[in-house]
């Protein structure tokens, strides 16, 4: 079963500015999404659904953003305090201080959030990556 997130796409239409480069969004092609997929086939189907349909970017005026893929924070050049184990890949922020991610070894993949420098803790938010992006699309 497909979730397309037209909810989702309406509500962004209504709350969103229309111009400017605050709400930039690209959405991922075919060949990406194979490419995601092949690299971490346990990411949850809603995640490349979101990708594919509403994209990766900024929303709601740069009150977060969604990456193209997952990564680790070393990436970013984020060294935490914590043992964040390999099985644990971020795909977004809010700009400031909290990253979001999957924890890849539970079943469904749920959400968690980390906030490097502030409480160096993972929380885990016991919610799906529809249930979590539908929060921070609405709030």
């Amino acid at each position: 079963m497909k979730t397309i997130f037209y909810e989702e796409i309406s509500h962004l239409k209504k709350v969103e500015e229309k111009e400017g480069i605050e709400n930039t969004r690209q959405r991922l092609g075919k060949k990406e999404i194979r490419k995601l997929r092949m690299y971490y086939e346990n990411l949850p189907v809603e995640y490349i659904d979101f990708l594919k349909n509403i994209g990766a970017g900024s929303f709601r005026e740069k009150t977060f953003r969604i990456y193209e893929g997952v990564f680790y924070l070393e990436e970013l050049g984020i060294y935490p305090s914590i043992d964040v184990n390999d099985k644990i890949k971020f795909f977004g922020d809010d700009y400031e201080d909290e990253y979001f991610g999957f924890d890849l070894k539970t079943k469904d993949c749920l959400v968690i959030e980390y906030s490097p420098g502030v409480d160096e803790t993972i929380h885990e938010t016991g919610k799906t990556f529809k249930e979590y992006i539908r929060e921070k699309i609405f709030e």
